[in-house]
């Protein structure tokens, strides 16, 4: 990621350098440092990163500007009602659930059998 995706992307959200730190979960000087640096790519930590990613996907698969500016409103909304948590909540939210970029989990290791087991406990005694 550059320097100027980061700068885009926050305005893009019409996000403060204070809101856009708070939701990155990172400083405001790092977020102006990023902002500002001649470096590229920039060297960002796994996780603000992901999220940037993640936000700079979720603008993109928006065709329509007031499709932006909606999720732009939800995010900002979610920040400034509960903090970078619901921010973060109304995010994942947006790409788990009824985003344009629409991704859905399906099986895996976490899935519920569909056929109820019944299991015995190991500390039952056999007769």
């Amino acid at each position: 990621m550059t320097s100027r995706e980061v700068v885009d992307l926050r305005k893009g959200l019409g996000m403060t350098h204070a809101q856009f730190s708070q939701l990155l979960g990172v400083n405001a000087s790092t977020l102006y440092r990023w902002e500002t640096s001649t470096t590229e790519p920039l060297k960002i930590d796994p996780f603000p990163l992901q999220l940037l990613t993640v936000l700079q996907q979720q603008l993109r698969a928006r065709k329509s500007e007031a499709d932006r500016r909606k999720f732009a409103e939800a995010v900002l909304g979610g920040l400034a009602v509960g903090g970078g948590l619901l921010a973060l909540f109304t995010l994942l939210q947006a790409v788990f659930d009824d985003g344009p970029a629409k991704q859905r989990r399906t099986g895996g290791a976490g899935a519920r059998p569909t056929v109820g087991r019944t299991r015995s406990s190991p500390n039952r005694r056999k007769r």
